[in-house]
């Protein structure tokens, strides 16, 4: 997948706000958010392989984040 998709993909994540979550406040798998954001039909199992591995450290960035203002 060239790097502009990607950025493409990853920017249309970021513009619906927070990542989604379980009723337990937990990021969804990123295989289950491949799903939520209608991506699954549109990729190759290759390209999605790359969006989980950005939705990954999304996730980690955010909860990272979280905790940050919590200790603030």
């Amino acid at each position: 997948m060239n790097r502009q998709k990607l950025n493409a993909i990853v920017n249309y994540v970021r513009g619906h706000g927070r990542l989604p979550t379980d009723r337990f406040g937990n990021h969804l798998s990123a295989d289950d958010m491949i799903v939520w954001f209608g991506l699954r039909d549109l990729l190759t199992l290759e390209e999605q392989y790359q969006v989980k591995a950005e939705l990954l450290g999304m996730a980690e960035a955010e909860t990272f984040m979280d905790r940050l203002r919590r200790s603030a």
